[in-house]
């Protein structure tokens, strides 16, 4: 009897020191083990507050994939035919549908465009009021970055560009580019295949203020577009998405171990996670910040070339913010010094920005790889109700001469988003 139980207590000795090797090896797995077979989280979770873990912590959330637009989506696509304008704004469906028409004769411009050449503003703006089609984009952009995005090459075409202009001329289509300065080029596009596209545009009166006779538009921007049917305009909220379960997905997402020692939360709510050569710190706030002490390599773009660094950029923030409701980051900006760069974003909410009071989101390299990244998160959510905005004709008469009129939201921080004409 006595030699049966002894053989019983060592059977329950080897199953518990064979439970405890488990829990240890499931906890000193490789990151990428963890995420990519979540059920090791939940298997662990029973017992959690015996390890000095939290359950919420094992609770797994698989992040997603952020809304994050390539260089060369557009926040204002218009298209001028003889019987009258049609324009697209401050609706993310619309201008969607509307770029996978058009997107592509502006891809085999680029594409094909000759040297170019420095033009003036009279001769951007004759083009622009006439038949052709126009694409707006955040801010300046090199437009070997959105032929890039676009599956198409110019790599001779350097010229920091927010508007992008393709206007028949004889038998061909002439490309404007107009940033700081304005530059045209020829292009083998051939004038009838535009022609025949934007035959299904259907006129909206709408015109920028340029076109105007009225007068009431003369204040200003001649660029600025004005809609007599505009979008219906909604108001909207903010969150910080940053609770324990999202951060513990985005730091594995990010190849940190998220339930191991590396993990620590300062007094101030600052969650943060180190490794050799790299840290990752979510603040109370919803302040993600990345930095790499050494090149590692999940965080390496391809090449230094402008369009590896952004998609680079793009993928590491489609893993951070992965929540970011109905808004979308668009890339506004990239700026290169010796052998560092840097990609500014900025969240857009129905193609209108959104001023945050916050951090700027920028991924900053040295060389291929990323030195820093960092961003505010938000979550927004669009209501059902709309806003009451000034007439056009009116804003216009009050705001500051020469104003661009554009929507703009503006997140101070507090739950609801503020709304009105940005000038």
């Amino acid at each position: 009897m006595g030699r049966k139980i002894l053989e019983t207590l060592k059977s329950i000795i080897l199953v518990l020191l064979a439970a405890a090797i488990l829990v240890l090896t499931v906890l000193a797995l490789p990151v990428k083990t963890l995420r990519q077979t979540p059920w090791l989280a939940r298997l662990v979770k029973p017992i959690a507050s015996y390890v000095g873990l939290s359950e919420a912590e094992l609770t797994y959330t698989a992040a997603g994939s952020a809304v994050l637009p390539g260089a060369a989506q557009p926040l204002l696509i218009s298209v001028m035919q003889e019987t009258g304008r049609q324009s697209f704004q401050y609706d993310f469906s619309a201008l969607d549908a509307a770029f996978e028409q058009y997107g592509s004769a502006l891809g085999q411009a680029l594409d094909s465009a000759d040297v170019l050449q420095p033009a003036e503003q009279e001769d951007f703006l004759r083009a622009l009021g006439g038949t052709g089609i126009v694409f707006r984009y955040p801010s300046p952009l090199s437009p070997a970055l959105t032929a890039a995005w676009l599956g198409a090459q110019a790599p001779d075409l350097q010229s920091p560009a927010d508007w992008y202009l393709l206007a028949p001329e004889g038998d061909t289509v002439r490309l404007y580019l107009m940033g700081e300065e304005i530059f045209s080029a020829s292009t083998r596009l051939p004038s009838q295949q535009l022609e025949t596209l934007m035959q299904g545009s259907m006129p909206d009166g709408s015109f920028f203020a340029f076109e105007d006779s009225s007068g009431k538009y003369t204040r200003l921007d001649g660029l600025s577009l004005i809609q007599p049917r505009m979008p219906q305009i909604l108001t909207a909220a903010a969150q910080n998405p940053c609770e324990a379960r999202y951060i513990a997905s985005m730091a594995a997402l990010l190849g940190f171990n998220p339930y191991g020692d590396a993990r620590f939360v300062d007094s101030d709510g600052t969650t943060s996670f180190s490794e050799p050569g790299s840290t990752l710190s979510v603040s109370a706030q919803g302040v993600v910040t990345l930095r790499c002490d050494a090149a590692q390599s999940r965080f390496l773009a391809a090449s230094t070339a402008q369009d590896a660094r952004v998609e680079a950029a793009r993928a590491l923030l489609s893993q951070i913010a992965a929540s970011t409701g109905d808004a979308r980051l668009y890339l506004c900006g990239y700026e290169e010094q010796g052998n560092d760069a840097v990609c500014r974003f900025s969240y857009y909410l129905s193609g209108a920005k959104i001023s945050q009071s916050g951090k700027t989101a920028e991924v900053r390299f040295s060389g291929n790889a990323v030195s820093q990244a960092q961003i505010q998160l938000r979550s927004y959510t669009l209501s059902d109700q709309s806003v009451y905005l000034l007439p056009a004709a009116q804003a216009a008469a009050i705001v500051q001469k020469g104003s661009m009129l554009e929507v703009l939201y503006a997140d101070t921080g507090e739950d609801a988003l503020q709304v009105n004409w940005r000038a």
